[in-house]
């Protein structure tokens, strides 16, 4: 379902899966164990261990996992510096980003389930995470005149150590109001998210000859930052006669972030500290939400879903450097309506229509300045504006098998990171550059071919057109685009199966930069051993190693060309196991908590 009925958060462009869970053993205990290995340029190990007991009354849960990454990254950047008020070319910049990263990763969820009636449950989740992530990021950049004659070079190193931890946790209620199945749920979620981001870079400076012409110079950073969120939620459902039902719901966030970037420069030995790029931000945002919806059958073949969403933002933001303020206060209306309509067995129609809201990352917000080296580098923008889009759907399935769907899509203030330049440094930077227009056509086929082949393809083909303005420059881009998806699946006897999956891509926009076609190969053996208790699964990811992006932005005085190379040709063999004593009973009916978008907004 890619618009989402009323009683969820209205932001996003994605939509939700609705997955209906069969009975598992919980009354005694079940679990499962898996690890795995990886092997791509540098090794990885995956760890992780459920386990689920259920006896009388309560219900407890825990999921513990570990994860190691070593990984590469590639990233080059050829940009050409226009004359001022020229289109004439003055320097041509070649720079090359080569980071290695290496970090361990831990999650431990902890849980438990009361049932105090037979109507009423009480759960209590508690969610800790951390992660710790070192980087070093040897990057050159070639710089040379309008005849492309090499007139200097300039080398950095740079190293960052990345801290990241989280503790998030979750009070939930639900009970059963009367057997006609009136039902009230209610959640109160607290999340705290902690980063500490030290940054220490050299740049050396040398001429076409390999001369030194100026000294060597050193920055050094240190770029806190805690986020902290409190939210509720309350949701009522009331069924009513012939299949019909009635929710109604309220919500209420605040978050509040802390972001302290100080930055000093090593000059003679003697550490400076760096005002032009130090900065102390502080952003708090409530947002409160009702809603309603109701969804009735309206004959034998047609049934509707109308739903309304209120939300209503108050966000405040200060950089105490430069006392630097804004404030926002505003109220939207995020109405949804669904119609289906059944013909007979084999078809089914569809049409929805939802408005809804994207809002910008707290990291998005934050104005400090992440370096890439001397020329280039990321930052925040506390200007950006949330984006709404309107999106309308029709839908036709046949047999459940093979679906087509129409979309059209306005988005008004879309959020796009952007280059931009300024002299010879190159910053990107998210911005609210346009509005996009959008209508496409996806048909996914899910297909039994025989006994022992099953075939899943998508194909989804689209015309984006983007208008604005960057720094007064005029934007005005289209693209017709395709994205093609397949998985097939073998069968190869009772325990053995096989995968082959890829994916293409074909050139489109991303934003203000047209990307080249993107795409790649996968295969997997999956082999049940242990009496079906235990699976040793063998994939292999990209294999011959094509996806990688490249895209031209273009516009005013930016002419950038960028290639991105990760590691995402990988091998894994991975074994996992499966164990259980009891009975089955239908599982425990848990929300989902309250604090799922903010969440989703810190990007971690």
């Amino acid at each position: 379902m890619t618009n989402t009925p009323a009683r969820y958060d209205a932001a996003g462009t994605s939509g939700i899966i609705n997955i209906k869970t069969k009975k598992i053993v919980t009354a005694g205990f079940n679990g499962s164990a898996n690890v795995a290995y990886s092997q791509g340029r540098y090794p990885k190990t995956a760890e992780g261990f459920n386990f689920n007991y259920r006896e009388s009354k309560v219900n407890l849960f825990t999921n513990l996992s570990h994860n190691y990454q070593k990984r590469f990254s590639t990233l080059r950047l050829d940009r050409k510096i226009l004359a001022d008020n020229t289109a004439s070319i003055d320097k041509i910049f070649n720079q090359e980003a080569n980071a290695i990263s290496t970090g361990n990763s831990y999650s431990a969820k902890l849980g438990v389930d009361f049932f105090a009636t037979k109507k009423t449950t009480i759960g209590a989740v508690v969610n800790i995470n951390s992660r710790g992530m070192s980087s070093n990021n040897p990057n050159i950049t070639r710089i040379s005149n309008a005849s492309k004659d090499l007139e200097s070079i300039t080398k950095a190193s740079v190293a960052n150590e990345t801290d990241w931890s989280s503790v998030n946790t979750n009070l939930n209620f639900r009970t059963l109001l009367d057997k006609k199945g009136k039902e009230l749920t209610s959640d109160i979620d607290f999340a705290r998210h902690r980063m500490d981001n030290d940054l220490y870079m050299v740049n050396s400076y040398t001429n076409a000859a390999g001369s030194q012409y100026r000294k060597a110079d050193t920055l050094t950073g240190l770029l806190p930052q805690e986020i902290n969120v409190y939210s509720a939620r309350v949701d009522y459902l009331h069924p009513i006669k012939k299949d019909a039902r009635f929710e109604a719901g309220i919500k209420s966030s605040i978050v509040r972030t802390n972001n302290n970037a100080v930055y000093d420069s090593i000059q003679n030995g003697e550490i400076i500290r760096d005002f032009n790029r130090s900065n102390h931000f502080v952003y708090e945002e409530a947002i409160h939400a009702a809603y309603a919806n109701l969804s009735a059958p309206l004959s034998k073949k047609w049934s509707a879903q109308f739903g309304l969403r209120l939300e209503n933002t108050v966000a405040n933001g200060v950089q105490k450097t430069t006392g630097e303020k804004f404030d926002r206060s505003y109220t939207q209306l995020f109405p949804t309506a669904y119609f289906q309509y059944k013909a007979n067995d084999k078809n089914n129609f569809g049409a929805n229509f939802a408005r809804r809201v994207s809002r910008p990352s707290y990291q998005s917000l934050n104005p400090f300045i992440k370096f890439i080296d001397r020329y280039t580098f990321s930052q925040g923008n506390p200007a950006l504006k949330p984006s709404v889009s309107s999106n309308i759907e029709i839908s036709h399935s046949w047999k459940n098998q093979i679906t087509t769907t129409l979309n059209y899509t306005n988005i008004k203030d879309i959020i796009n990171a952007i280059i931009q330049q300024r002299g010879q440094e190159a910053y990107n930077m998210p911005a609210n550059i346009s509005s996009l227009n959008q209508v496409g056509i996806s048909v996914n086929a899910n297909t039994p071919i025989n006994k022992w082949w099953t075939s899943s393809i998508d194909i989804n083909a689209y015309r984006d057109n983007y208008k604005g303005a960057i720094n007064n420059a005029p934007i005005d881009l289209s693209a017709t685009s395709f994205v093609i998806t397949g998985t097939q699946q073998f069968k190869i006897n009772k325990t053995l199966t096989a995968e082959l999956n890829g994916r293409y891509r074909n050139g489109w926009l991303q934003g203000v930069m047209r990307t080249n076609p993107v795409s790649f190969i996968g295969a997997g053996l999956s082999q049940q051993v242990l009496k079906n208790q235990g699976t040793i699964r063998l994939t292999a990811r990209d294999i011959f190693w094509t996806q990688r992006l490249k895209g031209r932005t273009q516009y005013g005085n930016v002419d950038v060309v960028m290639t991105q190379v990760a590691e995402s040709q990988v091998v894994t063999i991975g074994f996992s196991y499966s164990f259980s004593k009891g009975k089955k009973m239908a599982p425990v009916k848990r929300t989902q908590g309250s604090a799922n978008e903010e969440q989703n907004r810190i990007g971690q």
